[in-house]
């Protein structure tokens, strides 16, 4: 549930964004597309001194997600413990991209640890999600002569009406039906271009 920005005060608001962009700037990264998606979901909450519940969650989900993600990337393989593995936020990430301070990032991924098996959770699902979709994706790279990014492959599922997460139906299909009917809508869309 988005919260109101009507309860922060431009200069909240302002000095939020400064002292973001002071931080970044030291050591720029992709985080200020997260800062500013946070920023808008969750105003109050990010430009009040203290921590609500409810960033503290964000934070702890972040955290969380980034360990998940690098130990679902890495599952099957031999000797993992040889592996230099990451998070792929660190706190000083996760700091910069909410704006707060290292030991209040600790502070919240310690108070909402029980996160970490929701994390666990979404990225199984994530890698699931992927590894059916990823013959579907080479086809349609295929078939547009382009290789397309995950958002435009979504926008065509969604397009035809498919939602392979959660669509049982479509899960039990092959992947020879889904990439004949790619085939028909690619065909209804070159139609309707004309």
């Amino acid at each position: 549930m988005n919260e109101s920005i009507e309860n922060v005060s431009k200069e909240e608001f302002w000095s939020k964004i400064k002292g973001f962009m002071d931080r970044w700037e030291k050591n720029p990264t992709d985080d200020a597309i997260d800062f500013l998606q946070y920023l808008v979901e969750y105003p109050e909450s990010m430009c009040k001194s203290d921590m609500s519940p409810t960033l503290k969650r964000e934070i702890a989900k972040k955290y969380f997600w980034g360990i998940e993600k690098v130990l679902c990337d890495h599952r099957g393989v031999k000797n993992p413990s040889k592996l230099d593995l990451k998070p792929y936020y660190d706190f000083e990430d996760i700091s910069v991209m909410f704006d707060r301070s290292k030991s209040s990032i600790h502070e919240a991924t310690k108070e909402y640890a029980y996160v970490q098996a929701e994390m666990k959770k979404k990225c199984e699902d994530e890698a699931e999600y992927s590894r059916h979709l990823q013959p579907i994706w080479n086809r349609i790279n295929k078939e547009l002569g382009r290789s397309i990014g995950w958002t435009e492959l979504h926008q065509i599922l969604k397009d035809r009406c498919i939602d392979v997460m959660h669509d049982a139906e479509t899960r039990e299909r092959t992947e020879s039906e889904e990439y004949a009917e790619f085939l028909e809508w690619r065909k209804v869309q070159r139609i309707k271009e004309q």
